[in-house]
């Protein structure tokens, strides 16, 4: 006999995502008994992670941000409590992007308590918030826009603002945040849970915590994310935590936990509050093998060419340049290369082999097969090459090609 699931526990941040997948199921069950007292509740607990200075944090409990048929939503702000007068603070906004269940306010929960004191205590402003189920997403978008029209007079950088986000906003928030409906975010931090997602923002910088102890499904879904965001090149960082739980924030009192929570508060500062690094000492030489073992041979091509300006007689510069060019499809390029390496005193055969690749890759068969003749002449004695090299396939069906290829077999 299936048991009946608390409509507390159904709903609350850390299983939320589990809840919606059971939605179906839990229709068909009878209600279940009430919630108990608070110890039962994961919404009365807040992070297993304090610090000095939450307790001093200044709240502003329900600053009104939006006014939807009479009936008004509002927001908790959380400030360092030694924020200096006139001081302009980054932001942390805690995301509520599934809504409120009536008497039930999210923003009063253990979580979104104790999340945006910690904020607080680092240096942020924190913002948890009221929305509506049904249009949870709006009024996010919503609150953020406010957030920026109003940050001159709350003592909040508007230019320096993160989000936070678990389970099933994630699932909700995530599409959103990847389709450019929270523009003021410049960093976003996702807790225990994933979406489907057709794009991704190659210019916002996330961060993906993954509880390892997660049910399969849940997890299934954040693999996902977490390849389709490396499929496609996204400023993506992940932190897998293989022995936490959903909620592990609240609900799993360990060093591990805490770690997590506490690396999570260093990547806002990187990405929201910056230190400046120490230059390096960058050199051209490094900046063109950089490209050069990318395979990026445009950008290779470019930097061998400025290297080559201040160092002329190095020959595997310039041999590399020429290389370069043949992949950037640069011929003519290429072909004047390898000429002014043959002048340099580059090794003769080699010379003329790369540029009867040029040539043939460019089409001109007949100048391709005389410097290919030419190689061979000086010294050129790898049949398999000739054969196998897929930059002189146009050559192979010619009899000057056939003619050159017996004479090395005979060699």
């Amino acid at each position: 006999m299936l048991k009946p699931l608390s409509p507390a526990l159904a709903v609350c941040a850390v299983a939320a995502m589990v809840a919606v997948t059971e939605a179906r199921a839990q229709t068909a069950r009878p209600a279940g008994p009430p919630p108990g007292p608070p110890e039962h509740q994961v919404t009365s607990y807040g992070l297993v992670y304090q610090i000095p200075g939450m307790e001093k944090a200044a709240v502003r409990k329900d600053i009104v941000y939006k006014t939807v048929e009479g009936a008004s939503l509002a927001l908790d702000l959380y400030m360092p409590g030694d924020r200096r007068p006139g001081e302009s603070v980054p932001v942390i906004v805690f995301m509520n992007t599934i809504g409120d269940r009536p008497g039930d306010p999210m923003k009063e929960w253990g979580q979104y308590r104790s999340w945006p004191r910690l904020a607080a205590a680092r240096g942020y402003a924190g913002i948890s918030f009221a929305s509506r189920p049904d249009s949870a997403v709006d009024d996010a978008a919503d609150l953020l826009a406010w957030v920026v029209s109003h940050a001159g007079e709350l003592g909040l950088d508007a230019s320096r603002i993160g989000l936070w986000a678990c389970s099933a906003h994630v699932m909700h928030g995530l599409p959103a945040l990847m389709a450019g409906r929270f523009p003021q975010a410049k960093a976003a931090v996702l807790y225990y849970g994933a979406a489907d997602v057709a794009a991704f923002d190659k210019d916002l910088p996330v961060l993906l915590v993954r509880a390892g102890r997660d049910r399969a499904f849940v997890n299934g879904k954040v693999d996902q994310v977490i390849a389709a965001a490396a499929s496609a090149n996204a400023p993506w960082s992940v932190i897998n935590a293989p022995g936490l739980h959903h909620g592990f924030d609240c609900l799993d009192d360990l060093d591990d936990s805490r770690r997590v929570i506490r690396d999570t508060m260093d990547w806002f500062d990187r990405h929201l509050r910056p230190e400046p690094l120490p230059p390096g000492a960058p050199t051209l030489a490094r900046e063109a093998l950089s490209y050069w073992f990318a395979q990026e041979w445009p950008l290779a091509a470019d930097a061998y060419a400025r290297y080559v300006k201040s160092h002329p007689d190095d020959l595997v510069a310039l041999n590399r340049l020429g290389t370069s060019q043949i992949y950037a499809r640069r011929f003519d390029e290429a072909i004047a290369t390898f000429e002014h390496v043959r002048q340099k005193g580059g090794a003769p055969a080699s010379v003329s082999y790369n540029i009867a690749c040029a040539y043939a890759l460019k089409g001109e068969k007949d100048q391709a097969l005389t410097a290919l003749e030419r190689a061979v002449t000086e010294g050129m004695n790898d049949p398999r090459g000739l054969q196998e090299d897929p930059d002189l396939a146009s050559l192979r069906d010619d009899a000057r090609f056939l003619a050159l290829k017996d004479r090395l077999a005979s060699k």
